[in-house]
Formats: structure tokens, C-alpha cells, sequence
């Protein structure tokens, strides 16, 4: 096994790799809680500018996890070991950085379960809030069609009202 000096550098940049991704959840959790907020008042525009700056973070996020990945990639190819996660890893470590990237870890993989739960609350508003619209467009379909039984003299039976036509285009 090398030097734990020529390990340094890429220890190093796991951690700080690390760090940054955990900021990035953070970010990502505070989006996603002021999503729901913007959800509960029906505030489009809000959910626009979150949904953008949250593809944005996303995508930094995807960077964040490939720089992790090749970390770990010199890691494995300086030291040998074919530790496929962080937490195979970890054990090899000296325990002060053993301690700091654990920490880090679960720091993630916590925020990564708020966030799915967080997420999971946020499709059900969203889906509730569609459920809705479509019983409104649903409803005003219905008030524009000619009553079951009703009909012009001489009119076909097949025939659908203009105005329903108009409204479900628009829909």
C-alpha cells in the first residue's frame, strides 16, 4: 500500500467533494420545502423559478458525484483495494479522516431520505392540485353539453356542442 502522503491528495479531494455535495443537499432539501410552499399557495410562478434553480442544483449535484467517482477511482487504482463504495472504503482509513468522511456520508444519506420524503409529500400536492383541475374542466365540459333526452327538433344525436369543442382545444 502506498504512503498515506501519496494518498493525501486524493483523500483530500474526496472530502472536499463530499462537503460540497452535502451542501448541495442542503440546498436542494430548502428548495425542495419551499416548493411545497409555493404548491400549498398555487403560486405558478414561484414553482417555476424553483423548478429552475432545482434542475440547476441537480445538475451540479450530477458534477459533484462524478468528481466523487473518479476520486475514488485514483483512490483505488494508488492503493490496490477494490472498495466499490465509501463505506468499503472507510475501514482502510487513518480515523480521524475514517471519522470525517462517515460523518459526511451519513450527513448525506440523511438528507438524501428528507429529501425523498420531502418529495414524495411534494407529488402528492401536485397531483391533488391536477386531480382538481381536471374536475373543474370536467364540470365546465359538462355545463356547456346538452342535457341527456333534450334535443332540437330534427338535430343529430351525435352531435357535440361547439362550445365543448372550444373548451377542451384550450384544455
Amino acid at each position: 500500500m502506498p504512503d498515506s502522503e501519496d494518498l493525501q491528495p486524493h483523500l483530500t479531494t474526496l472530502e472536499d467533494t463530499l462537503v460540497h455535495e452535502f451542501r448541495a443537499c442542503q440546498s436542494l432539501v430548502a428548495l425542495t420545502q419551499n416548493e411545497r410552499q409555493a404548491l400549498f399557495s398555487n403560486n405558478v410562478p414561484a414553482l417555476q423559478d424553483l423548478l429552475a434553480e432545482k434542475e440547476a442544483l441537480l445538475g451540479n449535484l450530477d458534477r459533484l458525484e462524478k468528481a466523487r467517482q473518479t476520486a475514488m477511482d485514483h483512490w483505488r487504482h494508488q492503493t490496490g483495494f477494490e472498495a466499490q463504495t465509501l463505506a468499503e472504503m472507510l475501514p482502510s482509513l487513518d480515523p480521524a479522516k475514517r471519522e470525517r468522511l462517515k460523518r459526511l456520508r451519513e450527513g448525506i444519506l440523511a438528507l438524501t431520505t428528507q429529501l425523498r420524503e420531502l418529495s414524495q409529500g411534494n407529488r402528492a400536492l401536485a397531483n391533488s392540485a391536477l386531480d382538481g383541475l381536471e374536475a373543474v374542466r370536467h364540470f365546465l365540459l359538462t355545463l356547456s353539453q346538452t342535457p341527456v333526452g333534450y334535443q332540437r327538433p330534427g338535430a343529430s344525436s351525435d352531435r357535440v356542442p361547439t362550445m365543448a369543442l372550444a373548451i377542451e382545444q384550450l384544455a
